[in-house]
């Protein structure tokens, strides 16, 4: 697989996370980071908390990479642990209450992100070929 191909899996497989809580709330992760965007432009200081700031760092560095012709490995796993803060914790809380939403909604990235670190010596080019000939 290309490691771009494996980088827009692993944004694409992130938007579809599943969340529930009390008072009979739920967002998909994309309508949430939506709503996050509106609200962070007239309240900077909501988008301020980890839970928000380090995911959507992630997403950041994981779009960063879309647009390089050789995605490093390095941006690549630094934009998938930052994601993996949310994307985990929606999975164990989904695993402790039994919501199988959560649970489901969440594998397609865990999948994934086993992929990118299994094939991680894709992202790693050949230092002969970038060089000039002599």
């Amino acid at each position: 697989m290309k490691p771009k191909l494996l980088n827009i899996s692993l944004l694409f497989s992130a938007q579809f996370g599943y969340m529930e809580w009390g008072g009979n709330q739920r967002s998909w992760l994309f309508e949430a980071e939506a709503a996050i965007v509106v609200k962070a432009m007239h309240d900077i200081q909501f988008a301020l908390h980890p839970l928000i700031l380090i995911p959507f760092t992630g997403l950041i560095i994981l779009v960063s990479t879309l647009f390089q012709k050789h995605p490093g490995f390095k941006p690549t796993l630094a934009g998938m642990i930052c994601l993996v803060t949310l994307l985990l914790f929606l999975f164990v809380i989904g695993c402790m209450a039994f919501n199988i939403t959560m649970i489901l909604s969440t594998i397609p990235f865990i999948i994934t992100s086993a992929l990118i670190l299994k094939n991680s010596s894709l992202y790693r080019t050949n230092r002969r070929t970038l060089s000039p000939k002599k």
